[in-house]
């Protein structure tokens, strides 16, 4: 498997992302609007294939999947501290309850 790593930064909606951390299964995205932080987010982060079709020898064939809007709540979460953008980090890390 050829993994994509995760963007250190992205741009979604009006927002500019920073990945402040990652591990197993997470990562915390610094939420930024016009280089002011506004919140965080947490992503439980999954790993998908690109379809066959997209694949080409020497690049990536899996990628990190994170959240999409709708999915806010069952594979993201946003918080306004870092220190709990964090706690649910460790939450997915240690296979904790990811039901809220």
């Amino acid at each position: 498997m050829n993994l994509k790593p995760l963007p250190k930064t992205l741009r979604k909606n009006p927002y500019d992302y920073e990945l402040l951390e990652s591990g197993a299964g997470y990562a915390i995205y610094a939420q930024k609007r016009g280089g002011r932080v506004v919140g965080y987010e947490t992503h439980k982060v999954r790993v998908s294939a690109y379809p066959f079709s997209k694949q080409k020898p020497s690049v990536w064939t899996h990628y990190h999947q994170l959240a999409s809007n709708e999915e806010f709540g069952y594979f993201g979460w946003s918080y306004s501290d870092l220190e709990s953008a964090i706690a649910k980090a460790e939450e997915i890390r240690t296979g904790g309850n990811e039901d809220d």
